[in-house]
């Protein structure tokens, strides 16, 4: 591991555990503390969409498929709220968060051990086809 494709796995793995620790904590408790983690989070999509949208319209590329995104971040925050709150909701909220944990992180190893040619530069540089598959 002494080359540099993995000089950043340590600090996903700390920044991963802090995360893990305090979403587990607060999916578990629910109520308002999950709510706020939920609006948190779609904050960050919306941010995030809003820095890409910018950068399309001022190279003349429609808006739309951002808009449409922002909406889909906003439909799955409420959708988690509402599923948290039903009686099985911690169950299933538990299993949606380990598949995309689980996802995530075979995505990153194999982007890393195949390699390969980049899936999006401009958006995410180091993700490559290998580990969007």
């Amino acid at each position: 591991m002494s080359d540099g494709k993995w000089n950043d796995l340590a600090p996903r793995v700390m920044s991963g555990v802090v995360m893990l620790a305090i979403g587990f904590a607060v999916i578990w408790f629910g109520g308002f503390a999950f709510i706020v983690l939920i609006l948190v989070g779609v904050a960050a999509m919306f941010w995030e969409l809003l820095t890409m949208m910018r950068a399309a319209v001022a190279k003349g590329v429609s808006p739309m498929p951002y808009i449409f995104y922002g909406l889909a971040a906003f439909l799955a925050g409420y959708a988690f709220i509402d599923i948290r709150i039903n009686a099985s909701g911690l169950q299933t909220v538990l299993w949606l968060i380990l598949v995309v944990i689980v996802t995530d992180v075979l995505g990153y190893f194999a982007g890393r051990l195949v390699g390969g040619k980049k899936f999006w530069p401009s958006i995410s540089p180091k993700k490559t086809w290998s580990g969007t598959i």
